[in-house]
């Protein structure tokens, strides 16, 4: 086997895939690093095995995110000192690796350094993840009602998105996403479900459905008005008031090991109800650890099409305005929900097992198979993630009664246009 690259990851982590993918990698005998520019606030990695330009970027890219913003002058400091230390990062980065992945559409100078590090003939990775490159439009949380976003400035945001892909479009060798919110993307790319999401294995037992207690129901939202926890709890009531004997519980701003732990205690999770992946990073914890999650979308067929049938992982899968009914089967059928959890769990267990991971992504950079990559000319997704039907409907009749059609950035994809344009009207 052909010795794998000298390999950079940065520079921010999500959900813990980076430092997943960084194992993978490493069981592959690959050479790594992994910078996390951000991380939780002023926990500081300080080895003298991380050499000095990582250990001094990490400490300032934490003192600026971490210094509240009502501390004004301090976030100008942190932030000075932080910017200046990135060019000391870049040049030892490029100076020791091969390939470099970007997550989140992360840079260490806005992206001016892309074509710099192409003409040193580096192999650029980008890996996106959801909010960094759906339309602003259809992104539930950028868009929240509290957030007041107005039209104007929605615009605005999306069009610095497609502005930072141009960039990234332009250098890259390899892109990985999901059409389902590639809308700005123009060229084609790998499947993110087709890579994976690194996933450390777990023995968990599935049997705790089987124990004699009432059914419980975990809900862990990172932004509840954009997983729709409103409807979650008030279909978990209504199920009570007719009868339903369940617990429910909802966790939030709590650590990680709580999740699990409580992961470790249901029976199944409640993930989200507007989705646009069958699998977010809730959901795939829950797997990991045997437990079925129920994930709400507004359209899965649109949603899913195009993407290998084996590199959907399972989870029960409903429209967001079923999850009542959802509940209610997973909590009377303690059969389904452990069918579906171990189902889960062998899935994450044999295709996204970290080393897994890590050999698909080095096989897409070499070449992957045809049925892993997409075309952006393909996607006919109108709903986005984080907002119901009538919301993007909302959203988006705002942005064409703001700045226009030409305000979506689709002129590449008029079929799509289309579609979210009568979304907008209420044909959809």
């Amino acid at each position: 086997m052909q010795q794998p690259p000298r390999i950079f990851l940065g520079l921010v982590e999500v959900a813990g895939y980076y430092a997943g993918l960084e194992q993978g990698l490493r069981e592959l005998g690959a050479q790594v690093t992994r910078v996390d520019l951000y991380g939780t606030a002023f926990e500081y990695r300080t080895s003298a095995e991380r050499p000095a330009p990582v250990r001094i970027a990490e400490w300032l890219g934490r003192r600026r995110a971490h210094t509240p913003r009502s501390r004004l002058l301090a976030k100008v400091w942190w932030k000075t000192l932080h910017l200046a230390s990135l060019p000391a990062l870049l040049i030892w980065v490029a100076s020791r690796h091969d390939v470099l992945v970007f997550g989140f559409t992360s840079s260490f100078m806005g992206g001016r350094e892309y074509r710099w590090l192409k003409r040193r003939g580096k192999r650029l990775v980008f890996i996106f993840h959801g909010s960094d490159i759906r339309p602003t439009y259809i992104d539930g949380s950028e868009m929240a009602p509290s957030r007041n976003i107005t039209s104007a400035r929605c615009v605005s945001m999306t069009a610095a998105k497609r502005a930072r892909l141009n960039r990234i479009e332009q250098a890259a060798d390899l892109l990985v996403s999901l059409p389902s919110f590639a809308h700005l993307l123009r060229r084609p790319f790998v499947s993110f479900l087709a890579i994976g999401i690194p996933t450390a294995p777990d023995d968990a037992s599935t049997d705790h459905a089987a124990a004699a207690h009432r059914p419980r129901v975990l809900h862990s939202p990172s932004h509840p008005e954009a997983k729709g926890s409103d409807l979650i709890r008030a279909a978990v009531e209504e199920l009570r008031n007719e009868g339903l004997d369940l617990d429910y519980v909802e966790l939030r701003n709590v650590s990680h090991s709580r999740v699990v732990e409580e992961i470790h205690r249901c029976d199944f999770v409640v993930d989200q109800l507007y989705s646009d992946t069958p699998m977010a990073g809730f959901a795939t914890e829950a797997a990991g650890l045997g437990r079925a999650a129920i994930v709400g979308c507004e359209d899965w067929d649109a949603a899913l099409r195009g993407l290998a049938s084996n590199t959907i992982p399972p989870s029960f899968r409903c429209g967001s305005r079923d999850v009542k009914e959802a509940i209610r089967m997973l909590a009377v059928d303690s059969e389904l929900r452990t069918r579906i959890g171990r189902d889960a769990q062998a899935f994450v267990q044999a295709r996204w097992a970290p080393r897994t991971v890590a050999e698909n992504l080095l096989r897409a950079l070499d070449g992957p198979p045809d049925e892993w990559v997409c075309d952006p000319a393909d996607i006919d997704y109108a709903f986005g993630c984080g907002l119901s039907r009538p919301r993007a409907a909302e959203t988006v009749q705002g942005v064409l009664a703001t700045a226009g059609r030409s305000a979506l950035l689709l002129d590449d994809k008029p079929q799509l246009a289309e579609r979210l344009t009568a979304l907008a009207a209420g044909a959809a």
